[in-house]
């Protein structure tokens, strides 16, 4: 048995070294289940959170602030991630791209302009969407399918039959996740579903799902266990009865990922589901992970299977090194038999063990050991992982490509290898509809094969990575399209070049920071789109893309900015805890991350400017770090601050919240992924444990009051337990006693807390569905502003000078809206019936209508707005808003509809467009004539000049104000 058999064995064995240490083999699949996922869990019901967007959408109704409006600012340049592309085939000029949780847009013109579709549904997050010939039908599977660590779980199936105007959700909703969803061409109310079913737990609704009466009922056609679900299916174009379907057993937690397990595997029906055969001569086992699978269209005998094989190739031999011969290497070490690798020279042993085994063991004592028998196999092999616990990882995760030309009977491994291209967070295949030899895989690259996947090669290279979907026109294959995690791609000439349709802000913030410039900058981290920095002006649409300027790369995490000379330094990092800081004026720049030995990073780990001083710099890893000078370099203030759970391959008990109080030096708060929180009095001489009632629920922020020495607030999920409760905690004693505020919230994910600087009963938080803001310290919360989609706020800042609200959101990139409305909101005006706030009437009567436009243009009739801003106690509902002179004639009025607290109308003033075509006059016959308009019958008419009451009756009551126009 060669060593690298022996070390593909999932047996945990065990060897005694010379040294007397126990050293373990790196755990199999099966082992890593039991010792990362032994504990099985079920998903809070998805009817809770159904609910909860019920009672999300009556407080939108009742909210005093529902009319204040949000500004999106952009970004656009960078795109976000695409979960699917679909295009009908009737109606090739149409086109529906999905994005993860941007949304779902159409646009009809190559992607000049677009129309969002899906923006205030239950669910944000998108699997997988198909079309009707005629694009009016479309099938929304919600739910992310990617597994990632942000991919947000769905509500269910949605159906549009007017071409996405609106939707009915017609069930699934405990799926959560959803793979594929494919309409049957010869039926249009078949419709299968791959349902995955919940991320972070067991159970739910997983496996093939299949509807034959347009969703009204449901058919479970596929299941294998409570841990397996559907991730991929096809149909045969020829009889929709035979389908082919991909099951993948895969589970997450917030310490590990568990990409593979033995129910993963390919079923073949032949009778629409009834029954169903496993394939045979294809990865199985625990390694199994997720499978794509790809029919050709003009051959379905012919369907690609694109295997992520999470265990040892046994193919690793055919690895080229482009290492010449005469050198040991990884490879050639693993593939060599024990005993031939004890004939080796020593010098060649000696040079492939310098810097892979540990330093107390000396090289040439190791080798004598091979020679004279005293060190085994196997405890070579466990020597060189004390050094390196991945060292013989080598080949260890790999795509296989596969191909059957019989529809599934037999199956062939079109290549020996093809290294760590596929994974749980790609995996997509693509064949070309007129060729059953040309396949496209999606990986971190897109690979090209011509020969039915013998030999690849890639293209799209300049695109971004990550890709998740790819488009090919059946009558034009010249035509294509490309989803990626930096959104869409098109290409013209089957894939040689491609341009960038980056005109959508879709993009996935995850934290947000302001400076105090004027007007100010908006910095923000985003996944795998870096951290960016744009004007607060920012118009989508109008302003240049490239306003929005990378100043960081990697995926965008925690951002500081220095409060002096307008943000002088930015501080900004990548995941894992990689920070750096930059010097805006200078343009110097500097590692600012704490080192040491065994440190864990958060992925989005926590960064602190002190309060007291600007120099002074926290950071968070599994313990908190202060810096003197701006990051560069650190002392250490704590051990480890967290419960220290055992890791999987995702860092875990790691700090992701700090804050310290500006009423004391030293006094700091520190909450971890855990559920640990902790606090300082004395800069971390001493520290206490203060957890909160929920002690395992992650911690997602921690504030210091700014109003209160001692007062804090604490925000915590359990997004990843599938559990949507809001957790929102106060303290007015440094966390000896805490209470919930989470008072009227719906159930929602909250992300984030800050409190405003002016009062301190105003409270703002940041849920997975919008924002809330408090009046009273979190006795209760009410919905904030119109004109946004439901979207998930991962964090929001205060920029105080400007009286805004600026917001992270992981979906729809950066947006902002004005507290100064909460700011005036005294008392007083609360108990008054009615307070105005503005209005606004526009001047220069006497030139309207008069404008001055180009020789080739016809007259326009401008729009002249009174605009009026006010607060009602108590009426609601439908009103008539009027303009009456000081004659009693009424000049013009509308319906509109008022809501109980904040409002905002206008009244157009113009009375009647002018005929552009109206010949004008000519040869006057009088002195009148002569100076008369000869243009008047095309000029718009307005009201008059004069002064007027602006009256709004509504509910029985009347309002009224002073107009006058001149």
């Amino acid at each position: 048995m060669s060593f690298a058999m022996i070390w593909g064995l999932t047996v945990a064995m065990q060897h005694q070294n010379q040294s007397g240490i126990q050293y373990k083999n790196p755990p199999g699949k099966d082992v890593e289940r039991k010792q990362f996922h032994s504990v099985e869990n079920r998903a809070m019901p998805m009817s809770i959170r159904l609910t909860a967007w019920e009672k999300r959408e009556r407080m939108l109704k009742e909210s005093i602030f529902q009319q204040i409006p949000w500004r999106s600012v952009g970004s656009e340049v960078q795109g976000g991630r695409v979960s699917d592309i679909a295009v009908p085939t009737g109606q090739s000029n149409w086109i529906y791209i999905a994005f993860a949780t941007g949304g779902l847009w159409r646009t009809e013109n190559e992607g000049q302009t677009w129309t969002p579709l899906f923006d205030n549904q239950s669910s944000f997050g998108i699997g997988d969407i198909d079309v009707s010939a005629d694009g009016k039908t479309i099938w929304l599977g919600s739910g992310e399918a990617n597994s990632q660590r942000t991919s947000y779980a769905g509500t269910g199936v949605f159906k549009s039959t007017d071409a996405g105007q609106t939707w009915t959700n017609v069930g699934l909703h405990d799926s959560h996740h959803i793979g594929r969803v494919v309409i049957d061409r010869k039926n249009p109310n078949t419709v299968w579903v791959a349902a995955l079913g919940p991320l972070y737990s067991q159970w739910g609704e997983r496996g093939v799902y299949k509807t034959t009466d347009g969703g009204k009922t449901w058919n479970k056609m596929l299941e294998v266990d409570h841990r397996t679900g559907a991730m991929d299916i096809v149909l045969d174009p020829r009889n929709s009865n035979v389908a082919y379907a991909a099951m993948w057993d895969r589970d997450r937690r917030a310490w590990n990922m568990l990409e593979s397990g033995p129910g993963s595997a390919i079923y073949k029906t032949t009778d629409g589901g009834k029954t169903w055969n496993k394939m045979t001569g294809l990865p199985s086992g625990e390694a199994m992970g997720r499978t794509a699978l790809a029919i050709s269209p003009s051959n379905p005998d012919v369907l690609y299977a694109f295997v992520d094989n999470q265990g040892p190739d046994m193919d690793q031999g055919s690895y080229d090194e482009g290492v010449r011969s005469g050198t040991l290497t990884l490879t050639r070490f693993l593939n060599a038999p024990w005993d031939v690798i004890k004939q080796l020279d020593n010098g060649d042993l000696s040079r492939f063990l310098n810097g892979r085994i540990p330093r107390e063991s000396k090289v040439d004592d190791v080798v004598k050991g091979i020679k004279d028998g005293s060190m085994s196999a196997d405890g070579l092999k466990n020597l060189i992982l004390q050094q390196n616990p991945n060292a013989l990882d080598r080949d260890m995760n790999n795509a296989e490509i596969w191909r059957t030309n019989d529809g599934g009977k037999t199956w062939k491994k079109t290549r020996p290898d093809m290294g760590d291209h596929g994974g749980y967070y790609w995996n997509e295949a693509v064949v070309d509809p007129n060729d059953p030899d040309t396949v496209y895989t999606l990986g971190l690259l897109v690979l090209k094969s011509t020969d039915g996947g013998a030999s690849w090669n890639p293209i799209a290279r300049r695109n971004h990575v990550d890709h998740h979907s790819f488009w090919i026109d059946p009558k034009n294959p010249n035509r294509m399209l490309n989803g990626n995690d930096g959104g869409i791609y098109v290409s013209y000439d089957a894939g040689d070049s491609w341009n960038h349709w980056n005109n959508l802000s879709v993009g996935q913030f995850t934290t947000i920071a302001v400076d105090t410039a004027t007007p100010y900058n908006i910095y923000g981290g985003l996944q795998d789109n870096g951290t960016l920095k744009g004007p607060s002006t920012y118009r989508p649409g109008f302003s240049d893309i490239n306003l929005w300027d990378a100043i960081g790369g990697g995926d965008g995490s925690f951002i500081q900015v220095d409060p002096r000379d307008g943000g002088r330094i930015v501080y900004t990092a990548s995941q894992f805890g990689s920070h750096s800081a930059r010097n805006q004026e200078t343009n110097e720049r500097w590692n600012a991350r704490a080192q040491g030995r065994d440190l864990r990073y958060n992925w989005i780990s926590p960064m602190l400017i002190s309060p007291h001083h600007p120099d002074i710099i926290y950071l968070g890893s599994q313990k908190l770090h202060r810096s003197f000078n701006n990051g560069r370099s650190y002392a250490e203030l704590s051990g480890d601050l967290t419960k220290n759970i055992p890791n999987g391959d995702v860092p875990h008990s790691t700090l992701t919240a700090i804050a310290e109080s500006p009423f004391q030096f030293g006094l700091i708060y520190v909450g971890a992924d855990d559920g640990s929180v902790k606090y300082t009095p004395d800069s971390g001489l001493t520290w206490k444990d203060i957890a909160t009632p929920a002690p395992e629920r992650w911690v997602t922020r921690l504030i210091a009051s700014t109003h209160k020495k001692g007062r804090i607030y604490c925000t915590q999920n359990g997004y990843r337990q599938d559990e949507w409760t809001p957790y929102v905690w106060a303290s007015d004693d440094n966390g000896e006693t805490w209470t919930s505020i989470a008072a009227n919230l719906p159930f929602e994910p909250v992300n984030t807390i800050r409190e405003d600087s002016t009062d301190e009963n105003i409270l703002y938080v940041g849920t997975d569905m919008g924002v809330y803001v408090s009046l009273d310290r979190g006795a209760s919360w009410m919905t904030y502003g119109t004109g946004i989609p439901h979207t998930p706020v991962h964090d929001l800042v205060i920029q105080d000078k400007a009286e805004e609200m600026v917001i992270a959101s992981h979906a729809r990139s950066v947006w902002v809206v004005s507290v100064k409305w909460i700011h005036d909101l005294s008392d007083k005006i609360k108990e008054s019936k009615f307070h105005e706030y503005n209005l606004d009437v526009p001047s220069g009567r006497n030139t309207w209508g008069y404008e001055r436009s180009a020789a080739y243009q016809d007259p326009e009739a401008r729009e002249r707005n009174i605009d009026w801003s006010f607060w009602v106690k108590d009426a609601n509902g439908k009103g008539t808003l009027s303009l009456v002179g000081e004659d009693g004639k009424e000049a013009v009025s509308k319906e509109v509809m008022v809501n109980k607290g904040i409002n905002f109308t206008s009244l157009g003033l113009l009375l009647k467009a002018g005929d552009p075509k109206a010949p004008g006059k000519k040869d006057p016959k009088t002195a009148e004539e002569a100076l008369a308009d000869p243009f008047e019958a095309r000029r718009a008419q307005y009201v008059p000049a004069g002064k007027y009451k602006l009256t709004l009756k509504v509910g029985g009551e009347t309002f009224t104000a002073d107009v006058e126009i001149r």
